[in-house]
């Protein structure tokens, strides 16, 4: 083929790189597009718009200019570079590394840390900075290692926990004995009347014996009419108690202590409803009283005629009322042993009419003594025996 020579220079089809971006044409096969002031070059198919284009791949050392990521990216992956760039313009990028730097400003220690590019430290572990945004191939910078403080003040901690102060601020958890307190007020004698025993109720869990202990001493924030102190008034009933739920279980129910002083009336009682399973606390009005559970307990004041069961079928009703009901519950069996055997005792309110399985002689005889010192036996209308 004979030589050609032309007497005029040959052009490349050329424009600015926005330009090109806004026209956006179609390179026909083999055509060449330069951006003249990136120096980048795309070469057409016949059918691929500009913007779909991919640069043209070359080693790093014969560009002009430090490339963009997002221009190396488009030609493959990193690994197509002969030299990577010691520095990329990526936004995404240049925020995880502003909070690697700003984590490391503001923390002093000299362990070494990893950075996972989501302001996520771990501490004794150097790792990798994720580049995002990449192409094919793209993995990671290299290593990033920041400090990690040994302890943080608690300023500038967003979400902080609440720590308790004391121990009645800790909530209960499974294998903790520790009782949980739960106030009732009822020191607002326009809502509740001081002339009134409220019930205040609760479900009790089906787990066996469960405690709750309603304690109320001077000065816990209440002085209702019916006290006689400056301070307020004391209350204690302390009951065990075990579920009952239509016979599932017995309700076997021991009252560990019940007292009060310090007012002119008793204020408060209890009852367990055995249908529903509920315990329930009648309490005076106008006093602000204290029950301990061994449970998570949510207790409700009851203001109306309710039943508890919200049956029509089946009822245990619970309601406000002006006279102290009397303390109801299923009497737990009680085992002991006498000498060295196990034995069964019940006894009624007064302590009498002892019964035992294997009590002693010298047991019952105590107990019959007892029994008589306090009998009157009549005979034919005469008193014959009087303790």
């Amino acid at each position: 083929m004979a030589e050609i020579k032309l007497n005029w220079p040959v052009l490349l089809r050329h424009d600015t790189a926005a330009n090109w971006a806004a026209k956006n044409p179609v390179l026909r096969e083999g055509e060449v597009g330069i951006e003249t002031d990136t120096r980048y070059l795309k070469i057409g198919d016949g059918s691929t718009v500009w913007n779909s284009l991919k640069y043209l791949a070359m080693a790093y050392a014969n560009v002009t200019g430090t490339p963009t990521l997002a221009k190396v990216a488009t030609s493959g992956s990193y690994n197509d570079l002969t030299n990577k760039p010691t520095s990329i313009a990526n936004a995404n990028v240049a925020a995880k590394l502003a909070a690697a730097k700003s984590v490391q400003t503001n923390l002093a220690s000299t362990e070494a840390a990893s950075f996972d590019g989501s302001a996520n430290i771990t501490p004794g572990v150097t790792g990798t900075l994720p580049v995002g945004n990449g192409g094919t191939g793209q993995t990671s910078l290299d290593k990033v290692t920041v400090g990690v403080a040994k302890s943080v003040p608690w300023e500038g901690v967003t979400g902080k926990p609440a720590i308790p102060t004391k121990t009645s601020d800790l909530q209960n958890d499974s294998g903790y004995s520790y009782l949980i307190k739960n106030v009732v007020d009822l020191t607002d004698t326009t809502k509740y009347a001081d002339d009134t025993y409220w019930p205040c109720v609760v479900g009790i869990p089906y787990t066996g014996d469960r405690r709750m202990m309603l304690s109320v001493q001077l000065n816990s924030g209440s002085k209702p009419s019916w006290s006689t102190h400056g301070a307020g008034f004391t209350c204690v009933l302390d009951v065990v108690a075990r579920a009952g739920g239509w016979g599932t279980t017995d309700a076997g129910s021991t009252i560990l202590n019940h007292m009060y002083s310090w007012a002119n009336v008793d204020p408060c009682s209890y009852v367990q409803f055995t249908k529903s399973s509920n315990a329930c606390f009648y309490l005076r009005g106008g006093g602000k009283y204290f029950i301990y559970t061994d449970f998570s307990a949510s207790w409700h004041v009851i203001t109306t005629e309710t039943n508890l069961l919200g049956s029509s079928t089946y009822t245990d009703m619970v309601a406000p009322t002006k006279t102290l009901p009397a303390i109801s519950i299923n009497r737990a069996t009680i085992m002991c042993n006498v000498d060295g055997l196990a034995s069964k005792a019940t006894a009624d309110a007064s302590g009498n009419n002892i019964a035992s399985t294997y009590a002693t002689k010298a047991y019952v005889a105590q107990a019959i003594k007892e029994a008589l010192a306090a009998a009157t036996i009549t005979y034919d209308g005469k008193v014959t025996y009087k303790g």
